[in-house]
């Protein structure tokens, strides 16, 4: 990589940053009176089931994580409006280790009990939208306005891929959703972000590829960096390989080199999905003098070499 592209993609990631820095702060400007009814009301509902749980019994993959959804919804309930900007970094709530999380949720908010546990290793961009919506809606509302949502966006993508390539693709787009499935999608704020994110990619990537290809190594980074600031370690890897098919695709006569495309496009992504996700530690430890990084790995660790069972995480 060039030393003049290099400093651009160093100053694209500071751009950035700023602008996610400056969003969570404004979403946790105003007081959390506004939307105590609506996060009441989301922890009773999400009191109904437990964290996990299955929408079909006779579907493995309608496994549904509302342990997450509390995690956010205490979170954003959590959030100190007198310090905004500390709120946005700390991404701190009310935690109980022998409860679980549904439950810690509605504790919080009946008791207006004060946040034991700082989440700050994750961005938790969708906060940008979820703190807003919980003004207005509740959870059980949000997950109704999440799939029409993610209809609009899947059906934008649908049609630019019909438009721009073979209808065998377009098909191979249907299929692989349904495969998927995506209709289990919205019924967990956890999943939706880099869906969406993947599906906004494809007009602009085939756009793009029109107007402009030799920028896609900017949009792959700005991917990657949107997918750290969103994303709860779900299906992050769909916003690189998506619109990364679909250049393949595109160039498949002209390009001699697929693999070196996929490497390039594959790490400028990562480089922008590391660069987004580290500086979060870096600014926590800025601003509040804790050791955020050393927490972050221990976590990290922690996750890696755990395993995963029905009940939760074990080491």
């Amino acid at each position: 990589m060039k030393t003049k592209k290099f400093f651009s993609y160093i100053i694209l990631l500071f751009v950035a940053l700023t602008l996610e820095l400056l969003l969570l702060t404004a979403v946790s400007s105003f007081p959390n009176t506004l939307i105590q009814e609506n996060v009441l009301v989301s922890a009773e509902y999400l009191c109904e089931k437990a964290p996990f749980f299955h929408m079909s019994s006779k579907d493995s993959a309608s496994r549904i994580d509302r342990y997450a959804d509390a995690i956010l919804l205490n979170i954003a309930w959590s959030v100190d409006a007198s310090s905004p900007l500390l709120s946005a970094v700390s991404s701190a709530y009310y935690h109980d280790e022998y409860a679980n999380e549904n439950t810690n949720l509605l504790y919080a908010v009946t008791n207006d009990a004060a946040p034991t546990y700082e989440y700050m290793r994750y961005w938790h961009g969708s906060l940008v939208v979820l703190r807003p919506l919980l003004l207005l809606f509740s959870i059980k509302e949000i997950y109704i306005l999440c799939a029409i949502t993610l209809l609009v966006f899947m059906s934008i993508a649908a049609h630019s891929i019909y438009r721009n390539y073979d209808k065998v693709v377009f098909w191979c787009f249907i299929v692989s959703a349904c495969i998927c499935p995506i209709w289990y999608v919205p019924f967990s704020l956890e999943y939706m972000p880099t869906f969406l994110i993947a599906f906004a990619s494809v007009p602009v990537t085939t756009t793009l590829l029109k107007k402009c290809p030799e920028k896609r190594g900017y949009l792959f980074f700005i991917l990657g960096s949107l997918t750290a600031y969103t994303d709860f370690l779900t299906t992050e890897t769909i916003t690189c390989l998506l619109p990364l098919i679909l250049i393949l695709l595109s160039e498949h006569n002209k390009n001699s080199k697929p693999f070196n495309l996929c490497l390039k496009s594959g790490g400028i992504w990562f480089l922008g999905y590391c660069g987004t996700w580290i500086s979060k530690w870096l600014l926590y430890s800025a601003l509040t003098g804790k050791n955020g990084i050393a927490d972050a790995l221990t976590q990290t660790a922690y996750r890696t070499g755990g395993e995963v069972v029905p009940g939760g995480l074990v080491t």
